[in-house]
């Protein structure tokens, strides 16, 4: 049995129905020409000297929710490493990379 979850989204002051199933698929996007630049730059960073999340955004003037994007990517494709370093988690580039 399938059920159909609906979510309420307002667009120009009208209502729209958006089922779950509508939602985008946003994995990989990151990997797109657009997107190359911030990616290359996170990783330029973290070759340089380990960061946080919060390094990451103030240095490269990027949105802390963007630059999560970016680290949950890299760190599936096995490139950065963790540190846990009083309290607050750095990363690293795991191995040299080329984009």
């Amino acid at each position: 049995m399938h059920t159909s979850q609906t979510e309420t989204v307002w667009r120009d002051e009208r209502e729209c129905r958006v089922s779950a199933r509508d939602n985008a698929d946003f994995r990989g996007v990151h990997r797109q020409a657009d997107f190359v630049a911030g990616r290359e730059e996170i990783l330029q960073m973290l070759r340089r000297r380990p960061c946080s999340i919060d390094d990451i955004a103030a240095g490269l003037d990027m949105h802390r929710n963007e630059v999560i994007k970016y680290i949950e990517e890299l760190n599936a494709e096995s490139l950065l490493e963790e540190s846990l370093i009083a309290e607050k988690l750095y990363y690293k580039v795991a191995r040299e990379t080329s984009i």
